[in-house]
Protein backbone atom coordinates (compact mmCIF):
# COMPACT_ATOMS: atom_id res chain seq x y z
CA UNK A 1 0.00 0.00 0.00
CA UNK A 2 1.56 3.62 -1.21
CA UNK A 3 1.40 5.65 2.12
CA UNK A 4 2.38 9.36 1.91
CA UNK A 5 5.37 8.85 4.48
CA UNK A 6 6.39 6.07 1.78
CA UNK A 7 6.43 8.33 -1.50
CA UNK A 8 8.02 10.81 0.89
CA UNK A 9 11.21 8.18 1.53
CA UNK A 10 11.26 7.51 -2.29
CA UNK A 11 11.05 10.67 -3.50
CA UNK A 12 14.02 11.70 -1.07
CA UNK A 13 15.68 8.49 -2.60
CA UNK A 14 18.86 8.59 -5.47
CA UNK A 15 16.25 7.02 -7.55
CA UNK A 16 13.17 9.05 -6.64
CA UNK A 17 14.91 12.25 -7.33
CA UNK A 18 16.23 11.03 -11.04
CA UNK A 19 12.80 9.84 -11.83
CA UNK A 20 11.31 13.30 -10.49
CA UNK A 21 13.95 15.57 -12.21
CA UNK A 22 13.17 13.62 -15.69
CA UNK A 23 9.45 13.92 -15.38
CA UNK A 24 9.69 17.74 -14.62
CA UNK A 25 12.40 18.08 -17.53
CA UNK A 26 9.75 16.29 -19.30
CA UNK A 27 7.15 19.16 -18.26
CA UNK A 28 9.55 21.34 -19.10
CA UNK A 29 8.88 19.64 -22.99
CA UNK A 30 5.42 19.88 -22.89
CA UNK A 31 4.72 22.86 -21.46
CA UNK A 32 8.04 25.45 -21.69
CA UNK A 33 8.91 24.59 -24.99
CA UNK A 34 5.91 24.13 -27.10
CA UNK A 35 6.63 27.13 -29.63
CA UNK A 36 10.07 25.57 -30.11
CA UNK A 37 8.81 21.98 -32.23
CA UNK A 38 9.32 23.06 -35.91
CA UNK A 39 10.34 26.12 -35.66
CA UNK A 40 13.59 27.17 -37.63
CA UNK A 41 15.48 30.78 -37.14
CA UNK A 42 17.51 29.95 -34.60
CA UNK A 43 21.26 30.29 -35.25
CA UNK A 44 23.72 27.53 -34.03
CA UNK A 45 24.75 29.27 -30.45
CA UNK A 46 21.19 30.18 -29.75
CA UNK A 47 20.44 28.54 -26.17
CA UNK A 48 17.13 26.89 -26.72
CA UNK A 49 17.03 25.73 -23.12
CA UNK A 50 18.79 25.35 -19.94
CA UNK A 51 18.96 22.38 -17.50
CA UNK A 52 20.90 22.62 -14.15
CA UNK A 53 22.77 25.81 -15.48
CA UNK A 54 24.04 23.97 -18.25
CA UNK A 55 22.56 25.51 -22.34
CA UNK A 56 21.51 23.41 -24.71
CA UNK A 57 22.21 25.18 -28.16
CA UNK A 58 20.26 25.08 -31.28
CA UNK A 59 23.81 23.07 -32.50
CA UNK A 60 23.25 20.26 -30.01
CA UNK A 61 19.43 19.64 -30.63
CA UNK A 62 20.17 19.58 -34.45
CA UNK A 63 22.67 17.47 -33.97
CA UNK A 64 20.41 14.62 -31.88
CA UNK A 65 17.85 15.71 -34.62
CA UNK A 66 20.31 14.17 -37.12
CA UNK A 67 21.34 11.52 -35.33
CA UNK A 68 17.59 10.30 -34.74
CA UNK A 69 16.61 10.80 -38.18
CA UNK A 70 19.26 8.24 -39.59
CA UNK A 71 18.12 5.68 -36.62
CA UNK A 72 14.73 5.42 -37.50
CA UNK A 73 15.69 5.73 -41.87
CA UNK A 74 18.14 2.84 -40.69
CA UNK A 75 15.09 1.08 -39.04
CA UNK A 76 12.49 2.30 -41.03
CA UNK A 77 13.77 2.88 -44.64
CA UNK A 78 11.24 3.48 -46.97
CA UNK A 79 8.21 3.51 -44.60
CA UNK A 80 9.71 6.91 -43.01
CA UNK A 81 7.71 8.97 -44.97
CA UNK A 82 6.78 12.67 -44.76
CA UNK A 83 3.36 12.03 -42.52
CA UNK A 84 5.39 9.73 -39.79
CA UNK A 85 8.24 12.52 -39.43
CA UNK A 86 5.28 15.13 -38.52
CA UNK A 87 3.81 12.60 -36.00
CA UNK A 88 7.47 11.37 -34.53
CA UNK A 89 8.48 15.38 -34.44
CA UNK A 90 12.30 14.33 -34.14
CA UNK A 91 13.32 17.79 -33.24
CA UNK A 92 11.33 17.94 -30.16
CA UNK A 93 12.31 14.23 -29.27
CA UNK A 94 16.02 15.38 -29.83
CA UNK A 95 15.43 17.85 -27.15
CA UNK A 96 13.80 16.05 -24.62
CA UNK A 97 16.45 13.54 -24.74
CA UNK A 98 19.22 16.44 -24.56
CA UNK A 99 17.32 17.24 -21.37
CA UNK A 100 16.85 14.10 -19.70
CA UNK A 101 20.71 13.72 -20.61
CA UNK A 102 21.37 16.75 -19.16
CA UNK A 103 19.59 16.37 -15.87
CA UNK A 104 21.13 12.88 -15.37
CA UNK A 105 24.43 14.20 -16.04
CA UNK A 106 24.23 16.36 -12.96
CA UNK A 107 22.81 13.57 -10.83
CA UNK A 108 26.07 11.98 -11.76
CA UNK A 109 27.73 14.72 -10.43
CA UNK A 110 25.78 15.87 -7.20
CA UNK A 111 26.63 12.13 -6.72
CA UNK A 112 30.39 12.76 -6.70
CA UNK A 113 30.54 10.41 -9.70
CA UNK A 114 32.92 11.35 -12.29
CA UNK A 115 35.30 10.33 -15.03
CA UNK A 116 38.73 11.00 -14.94
CA UNK A 117 41.33 12.01 -17.75
CA UNK A 118 43.11 8.34 -17.35
CA UNK A 119 39.82 6.77 -17.89
CA UNK A 120 38.72 8.45 -20.86
CA UNK A 121 41.91 8.14 -22.61
CA UNK A 122 42.22 4.33 -21.70
CA UNK A 123 38.20 4.03 -23.50
CA UNK A 124 38.90 6.07 -26.29
CA UNK A 125 42.32 4.03 -27.40
CA UNK A 126 40.18 0.96 -27.47
CA UNK A 127 37.69 2.24 -29.82
CA UNK A 128 38.40 0.04 -32.76
CA UNK A 129 37.64 3.33 -35.29
CA UNK A 130 40.88 5.00 -34.10
CA UNK A 131 43.11 2.18 -34.09
CA UNK A 132 45.51 1.18 -36.93
CA UNK A 133 45.53 -2.09 -38.88
CA UNK A 134 48.18 -3.24 -35.89
CA UNK A 135 45.27 -2.74 -33.15
CA UNK A 136 47.18 0.23 -31.65
CA UNK A 137 45.52 3.81 -31.17
CA UNK A 138 46.29 6.38 -34.34
CA UNK A 139 45.61 9.96 -33.22
CA UNK A 140 45.83 10.73 -37.19
CA UNK A 141 43.51 8.37 -37.97
CA UNK A 142 41.49 9.55 -34.68
CA UNK A 143 41.09 13.22 -36.04
CA UNK A 144 40.33 12.05 -39.85
CA UNK A 145 37.52 9.94 -38.26
CA UNK A 146 35.86 12.69 -36.52
CA UNK A 147 36.67 15.13 -38.75
CA UNK A 148 34.70 12.24 -41.68
CA UNK A 149 31.31 12.68 -38.88
CA UNK A 150 27.97 14.57 -39.88
CA UNK A 151 28.50 16.98 -38.76
CA UNK A 152 32.11 16.87 -37.94
CA UNK A 153 33.73 16.97 -34.94
CA UNK A 154 36.76 18.09 -32.68
CA UNK A 155 38.14 15.97 -30.53
CA UNK A 156 37.09 18.08 -27.88
CA UNK A 157 33.57 17.74 -28.57
CA UNK A 158 33.80 14.20 -29.07
CA UNK A 159 35.72 13.83 -25.88
CA UNK A 160 32.98 15.53 -23.73
CA UNK A 161 30.42 13.04 -25.56
CA UNK A 162 32.51 10.29 -24.65
CA UNK A 163 33.06 11.49 -20.97
CA UNK A 164 29.33 11.99 -20.74
CA UNK A 165 28.60 8.32 -22.10
CA UNK A 166 31.22 7.06 -19.35
CA UNK A 167 29.36 9.07 -16.38
CA UNK A 168 25.91 7.85 -17.51
CA UNK A 169 27.17 4.33 -17.27
CA UNK A 170 28.42 5.08 -13.88
CA UNK A 171 25.15 6.58 -12.36
CA UNK A 172 23.29 3.54 -14.33
CA UNK A 173 25.63 1.11 -12.14
CA UNK A 174 25.40 3.15 -9.33
CA UNK A 175 21.60 3.07 -9.21
CA UNK A 176 21.39 -0.36 -9.84
CA UNK A 177 23.56 -1.25 -7.05
CA UNK A 178 21.70 0.67 -4.24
Amino acid sequence: MLSLSNLRLWATSTTGKIVLFTLAGSFFIGFGVISFQGQGGFTDGAIVAFVEGEPITNRDVTIAHQRLYRNYQEQLGDQLNEDLLKKLNLRLQALSMLINRNVLLAEAERLGLAVGPDELRDYIVTLPAFQNEFGQFDKTQYKETLRQQRPAMSPGEFEKQARDQLLLGKLESYVKSN
